[in-house]
């Protein structure tokens, strides 16, 4: 598969993963009935998954981060930003099995199948993570540098010309002897 295409189906893949199960988090995942004495209705307290799990909903938001942070970076910091988004997806997975078993129903499935699929978005960013591009090398200053023009190198500089040196990622006003790093 093309390296761009790639990321970019695992960027949306994670993206929707933690979107979902975000708000999978935020979903009703228990009722209750209070049972108050008569004449007073009895009541039906909703509770979140966020009262269930209240760790589900910041490892959903590192996994969105992660996610992103996953074009902004290139080699070891790429490894890294896999290793935290592994670890914000495999939170959200036992959130939603923890869920599970405190409240059986569909949010905590949502929440748990929606981790595993950031752990996988993760895993195959570290398998790749030398393959994919990234967003800093468009960037970049080119390899080979063009004739370098300073304000020494005439007499009455043309605008145009030290605007061009500009664009090309040269410092018009260097001195021509001294070279920079």
């Amino acid at each position: 598969m093309n390296p761009r295409r790639a990321i970019t189906l695992a960027i949306l893949a994670g993206l929707a993963a933690a979107g979902v199960g975000i708000f999978a988090t935020a979903r009703t995942w228990q009722e209750e009935t209070v049972v108050r004495p008569y004449p007073l209705p009895d009541e039906i307290v909703t509770v979140a998954g966020t009262a269930v799990v209240p760790w589900a909903l910041p490892a959903g938001m590192v996994g969105l981060a992660g996610v992103i942070a996953l074009v902004a970076t290139t080699g070891v910091p790429r490894r890294i930003v896999t290793v935290l988004l592994a670890g914000a997806g495999a939170v959200m997975a036992a959130s939603g099995a923890f869920g599970l078993a405190q409240t059986p129903g569909l949010w905590p499935v949502v929440t748990a199948a929606c981790g595993t699929a950031v752990v996988i978005v993760a895993a195959w960013g570290w398998s790749r993570y030398r393959d994919w591009p990234h967003m800093s090398a468009r960037y970049d200053r080119p390899a080979e540098s063009a004739t370098v023009v300073t304000i020494d190198d005439v007499d009455n500089p043309d605008p145009a010309m030290l605007w061009d040196a500009l664009d090309r990622g040269e410092d018009p006003t260097r001195e021509p002897h001294r070279q920079d790093s």
